[in-house]
């Protein structure tokens, strides 16, 4: 049986443009072809696309999809991972749902909802948009607006020890997606961004979107962090105490933890999509993007760094480090992703700075310190996050922001609703 392309469409929910570009990359290739050289496919074919399908529903990139279906990559592996992520989400939803309906039977006996409550109904852990989903992680959904623009959605999950949270941070989407159009406008003349200046598309859901969300060009991305240190802290000091060098970059003696370097250092490591990321040498970078992708790219971090660590300063916050993610675009350089925010920098408030100790921090840390202190393994499950520790980071988020901004969060609220 022979089926067109136009009927597999409907069969599979999938637009045609899909099967288009699923046959561009050699995913899903017709059977045959009509003597009008339309597509035909047949029942091996969607046999085949029915997996492609489930593997996405699944959460896996089309890059890891080919291997897979040829035999060629650890299906087992990518399953248990897969799984995993699964049973959080599974947890997280289910939690969800039961504050929304014990608030609302509050609401109809006419008690008040509890913080906790209130909390549930606030927070935006799932995404599901009547769009291709062409990633999902720890964080942020990315989903195709087009062959050249894609939609990014910051979700309030939160993630510590690469584990993500039973429970989220009411508005932290929010809270991402405003840092970094903070910082790209800022930066926009020390190099390009993604942003695309378009608005999302009316006929998706506004008020899940709203504040959240943004309209991006398509690129490729470098599987490479571009990772810029100005303070010795963190993995940084630990290095240096046992080497004197960080991620191999000799460093003077006698420095201290939390001192400023005398120059930012350029640190990159390789992505990863589970467990920790891998501090690397420029050597290996410049393998993996290219001599001269690295080195344009390295510049622009930098510069970025610098730029921003200046204006940081100038209100009150130190920016210690950050990583930056690049892609290319027609052979240009182009700052993607998020930038200079909570989850991707180490930001301290100037005034409790001191060199030989650790400084309280905007991001995170407060999160991870908690954990740390109930003995958790850093394995799944996590503990329940207590409403407390949920708002005091909460609270560590909108101060960076406000601090940063010198406006009220509030307003942010307000005018993205």
């Amino acid at each position: 049986m022979k089926y067109s392309v136009g009927k597999v469409a409907v069969f599979a929910g999938v637009t045609v443009r899909t099967l288009h570009h699923y046959e561009e990359i050699g995913l899903l290739c017709p059977s045959d072809r009509s003597p009008s050289g339309y597509r035909l496919y047949d029942d091996a074919d969607l046999e085949r696309l029915q997996q492609i399908l489930f593997y996405r529903a699944l959460g896996f990139s089309l890059e890891d999809i080919g291997p897979i279906l040829e035999g060629e990559a650890d299906t087992m592996e990518h399953l248990r991972t897969q799984h995993r992520m699964l049973l959080e989400r599974t947890s997280e939803l289910q939690r969800m749902v039961a504050g929304v309906e014990k608030a609302m039977e509050d609401k109809m006996a006419g008690t008040t909802p509890s913080p906790e409550q209130r909390f549930a109904a606030l927070t935006v852990t799932s995404i599901d948009l009547p769009l291709e989903r062409l990633a999902s992680g720890k964080v942020r959904e990315i989903f195709e607006l087009g062959p050249d623009r894609l939609l990014f959605v910051a979700t309030d999950r939160i993630s510590a020890h690469d584990v993500i949270m039973t429970q989220g941070i009411p508005d932290k989407g929010k809270l991402l997606t405003a840092m970094s159009l903070l910082w790209f406008d800022l930066l926009k003349d020390v190099c390009p961004n993604h942003l695309s200046g378009e608005a999302v598309p009316a006929s998706l859901n506004a008020d899940l979107l709203a504040g959240r969300s943004l309209v991006v060009r398509r690129l490729e991305m470098l599987p490479v962090e571009f990772v810029v240190r100005g303070y010795l802290t963190g993995s940084g000091w630990k290095d240096y105490k046992a080497a004197g060098a960080v991620c191999g970059i000799p460093l003077p003696p006698g420095l201290q933890e939390s001192q400023q370097l005398d120059e930012p250092i350029f640190t990159p490591a390789t992505k990863a999509t589970t467990g920790h990321d891998e501090n690397i040498s420029e050597d290996i970078a410049a393998d993996l993007v290219g001599p001269d992708v690295l080195k344009v790219a390295k510049g622009y971090a930098l510069e970025a760094y610098r730029v921003a660590a200046e204006y940081a300063v100038s209100r009150g916050i130190i920016l210690a480090d950050t990583k930056f993610e690049f892609g290319t675009l027609d052979g240009e350089v182009i700052m993607g992703d998020e930038v200079l925010t909570p989850d991707s920098s180490r930001f301290w408030p100037a005034e409790s700075w001191e060199i030989g100790k650790t400084p309280p921090s905007f991001d995170k840390q407060y999160l991870r310190d908690w954990l740390n202190s109930t003995g958790w393994d850093q394995n799944p499950p996590p503990p329940d996050l207590p409403p407390d520790v949920v708002a005091a980071t909460r609270a560590r988020y909108i101060d960076a922001y406000e601090a940063l901004t010198g406006t009220s969060f509030d307003r942010y609220l307000a005018e993205t609703s």
